[in-house]
């Protein structure tokens, strides 16, 4: 991962999948962003990395500060846990913030969390195939 290679990581449940996201994070200095597919494994999540010292934020229906957006841009955040939904616009493009982010060269990684949801129809959800599309954008996007 940190040499910007794709990375597929398959661990059980609480054997510290996330440090394969927050150690690239710490030593790069660069933004990550987490496409999580809940917001109640979000909070979970948050609640975890706020003992690591790493400066973290959400997107999702429960963010309450209207200013996110303004923050990341800021660089306020070192890691973003956010919903798929969240992490695009309403056309299926990424939001300005994290490509313009991305475009700075100031996105380290992006991860996707319970990546099997991906390949499970009874849990599918569309936005998923955008992340993978935004991936084969990455050329002329930065991403």
């Amino acid at each position: 991962m940190l040499g910007g290679k794709n990375s597929l990581v398959v661990q059980p449940t609480g054997s510290g999948k996330s440090l394969c996201y927050q150690f690239p994070c710490a030593v790069s200095g660069k933004l990550t962003i987490v496409i999580v597919p809940t917001i109640s494994l979000i909070l979970d999540q948050a609640k975890g990395l706020g003992l690591t010292g790493l400066r973290m934020t959400y997107l999702g229906s429960v963010q309450k500060d209207s200013d996110v957006l303004s923050k990341i841009a800021e660089g306020h955040y070192d890691i973003v846990l956010t919903t798929p939904e969240s992490f695009f616009d309403k056309v299926g493009n990424p939001k300005p913030v994290f490509l313009s982010l991305s475009a700075q060269g100031m996105v380290g990684l992006i991860a996707i969390d319970e990546a099997h949801l991906l390949l499970s129809w009874d849990s599918f959800r569309l936005v998923y195939i955008l992340v993978l599309l935004t991936r084969g954008r990455a050329a002329t996007s930065g991403l």
